[in-house]
């Protein structure tokens, strides 16, 4: 086993926060290293990267222009039969927005992706579209809850930062 696994073991087998104040903010809870040597199955699909692509070639999404942000997702434990992603988006302070106000995305389902080994990693792309009214320099937060209902695989989450509507000029957009 890797140094990564462990740590991925560890993460997936804490006991959740009795109380927790901001869910999706705090980790995953209380490390238990009882049930990080004992238990018979744990799942932890994480993602790797995301890489923003935009259509004037460069990482934000403009002002009234979509982008295609490729995910890249790895699986570190037990294999996943039917995993899926749900997209919240979340803004600045970390309180979900509703898609359709500024920004609106595409929701993915991944399938099967195997055990660390060479069926680690899937790929998913999504689409971001910033509307004309977004305003100047708007980060959005977006969160990633990642989930296989087939084996009861729920609650994980990752995050990935889109940058929107930049401050500076662009030849294509301002010369025209």
């Amino acid at each position: 086993a890797s140094n990564r696994w462990a740590m991925e073991r560890l993460r997936a087998t804490c006991d959740t926060l009795a109380s927790d104040p901001k869910p999706g903010f705090n980790g995953r809870g209380i490390i238990n290293v009882y049930r990080a040597l004992t238990d018979a199955h744990a799942y932890s699909l994480r993602l790797d990267s995301a890489t923003i692509l935009s259509d004037s070639g460069n990482s934000w999404v403009e002002s009234g222009h979509t982008a295609q942000v490729k995910l890249l997702f790895r699986n570190y434990l037990d294999s996943l039969p039917d995993a899926n992603v749900s997209i919240e988006l979340l803004d600045a302070q970390g309180n979900p927005i509703s898609p359709g106000g500024h920004f609106s995305v595409s929701t993915i389902h991944i399938g099967p992706i195997g055990p660390i080994g060479p069926m680690q990693s899937s790929t998913a792309t999504i689409f971001v579209t910033a509307d004309s009214t977004t305003p100047t320099q708007t980060d959005l937060l977006v969160r990633l809850w990642l989930s296989d209902a087939a084996v009861g695989y729920t609650g994980d989450y990752d995050y990935f930062v889109v940058h929107a509507n930049p401050a500076y000029l662009t030849l294509p957009n301002n010369l025209a």
